[in-house]
Formats: C-alpha cells, structure tokens, sequence
C-alpha cells in the first residue's frame, strides 16, 4: 500500500509531480528548484482532509521558507517521519499524538504552489536526506526500491558495498583529484570517500551529511557522473 492511500483515505486525488529531477516551473512565489524532493497530489481543485498513517507524534506544525503550510509527524514502528506541506488548514498540534482517524489538515496551496495538492515529503526519523515516497511500502514498513543505483534503502552511507559506490569513487577521483585520492577508490563506502563527498556537498551549497541521496546524485549528475 502507497503512503498517500493511507494519507487520503479516498480516490479523489492523483501524482501530478513525482519525486527528483524535473524541470524549472514558475509559481506565483517565483521559480522552483529543479529536484523535486517529495511527491505532489494533486485533489482535482478540492481541499481534502489529510490523515495520519498509524500511531505517531506531531513534531512541528508552521510554515516553510516559502510561507507553505507545514505538519511534520514521526512514526516509531515504521522509522520514518512525513512532511506534509501545502496545506491550507492545519488541525493539529505539535506534540499531539495521531492515529489513521486523525485529521492533520487540509489540502490547500500555501506558500510555492500551482493548484490545490499535497506534497508528502519522507525521510528516515532520525535521517536527513530526503527519500521517494511512492518506493514506500506502508504494508511492509520498508523501502522497495530494490534496483535502485542508491540501493534498498534509497541512499549510500558509511560502510556499504556496492558497484554503485565503486563508479561513484572512481568519479570523484578523475573529476576531484584535488581532495580525493586513491584511497577512496573501491566498492566500499569508507572515511576516504566519504570525506570527499563531504567535501564536494560544502563546495555546491548541500546538506554536507556524507550520505549519497536522490540530491547528492542529482547534483554530481550536474558535474557530468553518469550511472
């Protein structure tokens, strides 16, 4: 089961914007960036309640940068938190407990927005990097993004093994030899490349974490990686 099934509770909305790269739009709020770091429902110009996915705890209600609406809430037995943004009402209170009959809000378009939707956005509870909401099992409470070149999980970290990691290494080694150095070529996602990933992060502006994300990807894409 998708995350917005259970947000929705109705069949009265749709994908408009998926998560990732995407064009440059214009808002009324000006322009967009071009990674898209959650997913857009739109609710065919209807202000839907939004729900809660299970048990869970609010952990902020305000706004955004942008003036957007915003509810972030936590889910222990999943191991994720869900922004959901947008919104034209909010319904809840930081702190609040919530349950799947809980309503968080109303769809609307504060801040950034083109129409009436919602934008969900999903990270680990304790991560940072922004993960693919619609590669999300609710059923099973995991990731299923098993041929992702970020893996299962939807990002790289300390100590993982991949062939991803390896063209990653070597990559950074041609294009950044000023701070990355043979030590961190390999399969292995070790203290060597790591610095130079949070290296590189600090140089174009990210969140400089060391974990290779959808943005972090998007933004060496930039500087000519492909995989």
């Amino acid at each position: 089961m998708k995350l917005a099934s259970r947000t929705f509770k109705c069949e009265d909305y749709k994908l408009t914007s998926p998560f990732g790269k995407r064009s440059l739009i214009t808002t009324k709020a000006g322009v967009t960036a071009n990674f898209h770091c959650g997913c857009d429902y739109g609710t065919y110009g209807k202000k839907l309640p939004q729900y809660g996915l299970e048990n869970g705890t609010v952990i902020f209600v305000g706004k955004d940068s942008y003036g957007a609406n915003i509810v972030w809430v936590k889910y222990p037995r999943l191991n994720i938190k869900l922004m959901y943004a947008h919104l034209d009402s909010i319904s809840v209170n930081n702190g609040q407990a919530v349950d799947n009959n809980t309503i968080l809000g109303y769809t609307g378009m504060t801040g950034k927005a083109t129409g009436i939707h919602l934008h969900l956005g999903l990270k680990n509870i304790n991560g940072t990097t922004w993960l693919n909401p619609e590669e999300y099992d609710y059923e099973e409470g995991q990731e299923v993004v098993s041929d992702s070149f970020l893996g299962n999980r939807g990002y790289i970290k300390l100590g993982d093994r991949s062939d991803s990691i390896a063209k990653i290494a070597l990559f950074m080694y041609h294009t950044f030899p000023s701070y990355t150095s043979r030590n961190a070529l390999g399969n292995l996602y070790s203290k060597n490349i790591r610095s130079s990933i949070i290296e590189f992060q600090k140089r174009t502006g990210l969140e400089a974490d060391g974990c290779i994300g959808p943005i972090t990807l998007a933004k060496l894409e930039q500087y000519g990686f492909k995989h």
